[in-house]
């Protein structure tokens, strides 16, 4: 699914995947983020901001080098969440997306944000 690079991105019911299927601590997801915002803005002029990538299904399976490692939620479940997504195409990804994430990244905004995406914690 090839957005408009002009448009909105992903519509409510549409699934935006994160690669990876294990649990993100909040180091993880600061590093991410702040790698984000240093890398300025997408090909269609949003900012990518302090947040973290995701892309469509139909990308991750031409981009990503296991497809199957990944975890998805859909817009509307990021959005209810309370985290903003801004649609920030790149010149590999048409579909590729951010997930605005707040400052200071809490231990509360990594457990939503994990549990978002059917992640489940194991251990202490």
């Amino acid at each position: 699914m090839a957005y408009d690079p002009q448009g909105s991105g992903a519509a409510p019911d549409d699934p935006l995947v994160r690669r990876g299927v294990s649990w993100e601590s909040a180091k993880r997801l600061v590093t991410h983020a702040a790698r984000a915002k240093q890398a300025g803005v997408a090909v269609n002029g949003v900012p990518y901001g302090h947040g973290l990538s995701v892309t469509s299904p139909e990308a991750n399976r031409q981009i990503a080098r296991d497809p199957n490692n990944a975890v998805q939620a859909t817009r509307k479940a990021f959005e209810q969440a309370g985290f903003e997504v801004r649609y920030t195409p790149t010149t590999h990804d048409s579909d590729h997306h951010t997930i605005q994430l707040p400052k200071p990244v809490t231990r509360n905004v990594v457990i939503q944000f994990n549990t978002t995406l059917g992640r489940t914690r194991r251990g202490p």
